[in-house]
């Protein structure tokens, strides 16, 4: 045993075990702040509406107003699959499951890539933890989470066909993967779509590598094949009950002119740059850009940085442009961290057909060492199986002994009307009803989905209703000009708000509004004159 060897070990042994604790503690994480999003109860909702009647809804069950148009539920798969875990055990068990994915997403996949590679493990090891940090605040049980999952997926396989470029141009399991796995993405969540990107923006670099760059490295029947690969992918998402409406329901989610009134879905601006939360991402950002700055030259590359250039430069942009989409800049951006971290040593490694050794790397010191040797325990895969076990020991460690899986928690931004429900359960007042979006959750999956006869005005499916019917609700929820005719254009006899707010605050003040019910969160307003 050479010096320092016994360290190196030790070391690397120690790196495992921190491994299993950020999945302990991620998990843990998950298990206090997955359920904060009232969105979870339509979900699973409708989860239950598709597993009785085996067949999608045409028509929405929940809401006495309708979808706008054709009625698409477009993540009917996740939906279902939400529904089944929660059968199991309850929110227990949906919790779990949820948890699962996202270690898995964050944490299983890249670091199985990194095993695979054997190649600057510890340096990959800290940017995957740094990207679960940048995305953590926004780890919710909403279908992104399986977005996510695909997303590391997809670039994992990208990453390590990048690598083998320019030497070895075939797309070899590629070809059967990826359109695979769209099929599947585009039941479960729009997100499919960043998949896409990601393979148009590489397909693009390759061209311009093979048209524009004098050495010409890439060949162009390589190019052709990863175009037919490309459109291969694009037609895979066309296997949905809706087909090509899919994607025109995607065009109306994506670019509708409710979105600027959605809080999430609104910029990174200087006011939001003040706040801890993103600093993570600016970090991530900032790495990627400083390894292209370092290494953006053909030498340096399999193939050439202009990928590398487009992709973070792109997702970067996503990210101030759109908060939502943060969480998927920052898988990209990990993905070509390591990347870029990684391919620095691939044109040496195939000079030689040895693998180093930790015993060879102890003369370069012992921080070289500990790399080896901790590729050399990932690759034994015995982690993955710890680590799922990790995982579900930190859920159901905080479910059941500190924050209850309930649907939805209670949070900062949201307090669950649990007394107003009770009251609702036994005097549901007769009319129709209008309340707050969120409070629309919480009815279609503690009232309606338990028989209760009642049907929301809106929910948080903003999508799904309309830009002049949520632009009614927002005048109204806000008291903007008009706000006293909106009430007799829809016809409202009882109205559900948070205690706090300006609509509450007016109809306390109103003779054509009583209270009928009144607690510390809610109250709920019945019409005293017709």
């Amino acid at each position: 045993m050479g010096i320092g060897d016994w360290r190196a070990g030790f070391l690397a042994k120690a790196l495992v075990l921190l491994l299993f604790m950020f999945g302990f503690c991620a998990a843990a994480y998950v298990a206090g702040t997955a359920f904060h999003d009232p969105d979870t109860c339509w979900l699973l909702a409708i989860g239950q509406k598709i597993a009785e009647q085996m067949s999608l809804p045409s028509v929405d069950p929940f809401s006495y107003i309708g979808a706008e148009g054709k009625y698409v539920v477009y993540q009917w798969l996740t939906e279902l699959l939400f529904y089944g875990a929660y059968k199991i055990y309850g929110g227990l068990s949906l919790m779990i499951f949820v948890a699962l994915v996202l270690v898995t997403a964050f944490f299983i996949i890249p670091v199985n890539y990194i095993a695979d590679s054997k190649k600057a493990s510890i340096a990959c090891f800290a940017v995957v933890v740094l990207t679960f940090i940048a995305s953590s605040y926004h780890i919710l049980a909403r279908p992104e989470i399986f977005s996510y999952l695909f997303l590391s997926l997809i670039l994992s396989l990208l990453v390590r066909h990048r690598l083998t470029l320019p030497e070895n141009q075939t797309l070899g399991n590629l070809k059967w993967q990826l359109p695979l796995i769209f099929v599947f993405w585009a039941n479960l969540h729009t997100g499919f779509t960043s998949g896409l990107i990601g393979l148009a923006f590489f397909g693009l670099a390759m061209i311009s590598e093979h048209f524009f760059i004098k050495s010409k490295e890439i060949k162009l029947v390589y190019v052709r094949n990863y175009i037919l690969l490309f459109f291969c992918c694009l037609l895979a998402t066309m296997i949905n009950p809706y087909g090509f409406g899919l994607w025109q329901y995607i065009y109306h989610l994506f670019f509708s002119p409710f979105n600027p009134h959605i809080m999430e879905l609104g910029p990174l601006t200087p006011d939001r740059l003040k706040e801890f939360t993103f600093y993570p991402f600016l970090a991530l950002a900032a790495l990627s850009l400083f390894f292209i700055a370092r290494r953006l030259r053909p030498s340096s590359y399999p193939s050439s940085g202009l990928c590398s250039l487009i992709m973070a430069v792109y997702v970067i942009a996503s990210g101030f442009s759109c908060r939502r989409l943060i969480m998927f800049a920052n898988i990209c951006l990990l993905y070509e961290v390591m990347f870029l971290i990684q391919a620095r040593t691939h044109n040496k490694r195939l000079e030689t057909s040895e693998e180093p050794s930790a015993d060879s790397a102890v003369d370069t010191g012992l921080l070289a060492a500990t790399d080896i040797r901790f590729s050399q325990l990932l690759s034994e895969k015995a982690w993955i199986g710890i680590m799922l076990a990790m995982s579900f020991f930190g859920v159901f460690l905080i479910s059941s002994r500190v924050i209850p899986p309930e649907i939805p928690q209670s949070s900062s931004g949201f307090v669950m009307p649990v007394k107003a429900l009770d009251y609702l359960r036994k005097k549901m007042p007769e009319g129709k009803m209008y309340s707050d979006a969120q409070y629309g959750d919480v009815i279609i999956w503690h009232l309606a989905a338990k028989g209760v006869p009642v049907k929301v005005f809106v929910d948080t499916r903003f999508d799904m209703y309309g830009d002049e019917l949520m632009s009614d609700y927002y005048r109204l929820r806000n008291c903007q000009k008009g706000w006293r005719k909106l009430l007799d254009k829809y016809q409202f006899d009882w109205i559900f708000l948070p205690r706090e707010g300006s609509l509450s605050e007016m109809l306390w003040k109103s003779e054509d509004w009583s209270v009928i019910y009144n607690d510390k969160v809610s109250v709920i307003f019945k019409r005293s004159k017709p």
